[in-house]
């Protein structure tokens, strides 16, 4: 009977662990929406057209782009996302002592 107590007990404790690193993960994404993102692009194209002059012109366009953004102002909505999920953190962690 003990092993048995002392089996259920160490799930739960594996659950709570689990309940805590998932809170931890989301507490990090809500913070993560604040930083800035990069992008890059690139593409080329390539033409044939003919000549009045009967030769041939072959054009090959390159282009590389790179973006940088960074959000000024999302309203509450983020800092209210954060707040929750720093809450849900604390619970967890409360919850596994």
């Amino acid at each position: 009977m003990k092993i048995e107590s002392m089996e259920v007990s160490s799930i739960k404790t594996k659950f709570y662990v689990v309940k805590m690193e998932q809170a931890k993960l989301a507490y990090q994404a809500a913070g993560a929406v604040r930083l800035p993102t990069v992008g890059l692009t690139g593409g080329v194209t390539r033409s044939t057209s003919q000549r009045a002059l009967g030769g041939s012109g072959d054009t090959t366009n390159k282009n590389v782009g790179f973006q940088v953004s960074m959000p000024v102002f999302h309203g509450a909505g983020i800092s209210a996302a954060q707040r929750q999920a720093k809450q849900n953190l604390q619970g967890a962690q409360a919850a596994l002592e």
